[in-house]
Order: C-alpha cells, then structure tokens, then sequence
C-alpha cells in the first residue's frame, strides 16, 4: 500500500519511494529525513512510500503498486 506522514497535498509533487526486495521502507528515513529537512524540498514534493511483502512473487508487487498508483492518481484516492 501506499502511505504517507501527512493529508496528500495536490500543490506538491509526490516522490513514491518503492523499497527493495527482502528490505521494507525504513532503509528511507534518512533520504526522508534529509529532504524534510530542506525547506525547499519540503513546500515542493510530498513523501509517499509503497509498502510491499518483499515474500511475494515480483510481478504481484509490481502490479499492486500499479493498482495504488492508479487510485492515488484519483481525486477521492
């Protein structure tokens, strides 16, 4: 799934961070971090992490993340 740390803001640009395989989306707290903590970065782009079971088959992810990718692109998403 995907999640993020605030309410979706449309005047930002959303930066999806996908982890790796046998991983999960803490190896992102520093990037975070780093670009929450730049005031420019921070009023521009929007932190959003996909969230998979690095067990299941890759192409299940891959079209899961497809599947959430499409309803966050929605207005009610």
């Amino acid at each position: 799934h995907l999640a993020m740390f605030e309410p979706f803001r449309d005047d930002r640009i959303p930066l999806i961070f996908v982890h790796g395989l046998m991983s999960s989306p803490a190896t992102w707290v520093r990037a975070m971090n780093a670009l929450r903590a730049d005031a420019v970065l921070r009023k521009n782009y929007q932190v959003v992490f996909f969230y998979y079971p690095t067990g299941f088959p890759i192409t299940y992810s891959a079209a899961a993340l497809r599947s959430q990718l499409v309803k966050f692109q929605q207005p009610d998403g």
